[in-house]
């Protein structure tokens, strides 16, 4: 099966020199690699499973830049890098960039869509700001949840209950711009939906495809879940992180991703709602930097979830250590 997730256009009136006259090959590489990249530092390879940092971003002598996986011993450029990320081809690439950073290349007209505030380095203000996806098509066939979802969703203490307030289904098909999807016993398929639009969870899916998206980025999952006032509101990375939260009693959010900014609008609206609001993104380079730019931008709380062997976020650690441990740990961290 092959999922088409490029959109639309006429290849043939793309090229690199095209594009690289209207964004910067930093940009293309920040976007894709989903961090404000510095030239030169090493970090972990957004290619593949890279537990070690073996990955950096470099100027040759010739002023380009080019990147360099350490564990592999690849080297390429921009659009190269785009290949390798997606899946496809150089056309293909050179038409995913046109697409996502709208830029009009294809004889299809810019589109007056506002780009969506999603690079890790970026503040309000600044104007390199890729929009968000506009063109995959999803459609769902939701299911009852049989007993593999609920144990599934019950290590991490979520109750169909839970699944039921937040709009998350089970899904018997998935079609993504007209290919299908099928839910078996190897490859479960959720889906939380906002309004018309969806985000699909595979959670034993090799990356790219273990999350499918067409929802706008500036949804704030769990948003309106939350009660009108209260004590603790955590902003977590993911909306699993945030229902497992909910299922101890807190009060919990999730961006679109790490990297996505939060307007100050919203922000307004919950400082107004509750006493303390908390970030707990992942303790990595990705975490720590969105982490610390909403902190320090919205004066908050932030803390982590110390990093160990099968344990990166709250989930993790409610799943291998139980309710009760889970409870004693989470008040001791925002003691």
């Amino acid at each position: 099966m092959t999922v088409d997730f490029r959109g639309i256009g006429d290849c043939s009136q793309i090229s690199k020199e095209k594009i690289l006259e209207l964004i910067s090959e930093k940009e293309i590489f920040d976007y894709y690699c989903e961090r404000d990249i510095r030239l030169g530092d090493t970090f972990n390879s957004p290619l593949r499973k890279d537990e070690n940092p073996s990955f950096n971003v470099f100027e040759n002598d010739e002023g380009s830049l080019l990147y360099k996986d350490f564990g592999t011993g690849e080297v390429g450029d921009c659009v190269t890098f785009v290949m390798k990320k997606c899946f496809c081809t150089y056309g293909e690439a050179l038409n995913i960039i046109n697409n996502d950073f709208n830029l009009g290349l294809s004889g299809i007209p810019k589109r007056g869509v506002k780009r969506a505030r999603t690079l890790l380095g970026l503040l309000p203000g600044n104007n390199i700001q890729p929009k968000a996806k506009k063109h995959t098509v999803i459609q769902v066939k939701p299911q009852g949840f049989k007993y593999l979802d609920l144990k599934f969703w019950e290590s991490f203490g979520i109750s169909i209950e839970i699944l039921t307030k937040y709009k998350v289904h089970s899904c018997k098909e998935v079609y993504v711009n007209g290919s299908i999807i099928y839910y078996t016993k190897k490859n479960p398929i959720y889906s939380y939906q906002f309004g018309n639009k969806y985000k699909i969870y595979m959670p034993f899916a090799s990356k790219p495809f273990k999350w499918l998206n067409n929802a706008s980025w500036d949804i704030i999952q769990g948003f309106e879940q939350l009660p009108e006032f209260g004590d603790i509101l955590f902003i977590t990375k993911a909306l699993k992180d945030g229902m497992c939260l909910v299922a101890l009693n807190y009060s919990a959010i999730a961006p679109q991703s790490e990297g996505t900014w939060i307007d100050d609008d919203v922000i307004k609206n919950l400082k107004e709602r509750f006493k303390r609001i908390i970030i707990l993104y992942d303790d990595d380079d990705a975490g720590n930097i969105a982490s610390k730019k909403l902190a320090d931008y919205y004066n908050l709380e932030k803390v982590f979830i110390p990093i160990k062997k099968g344990i990166k976020d709250i989930s993790d650690y409610r799943k291998i250590n139980g309710k009760e441990k889970t409870i004693t740990f989470i008040k001791n961290l925002i003691r």
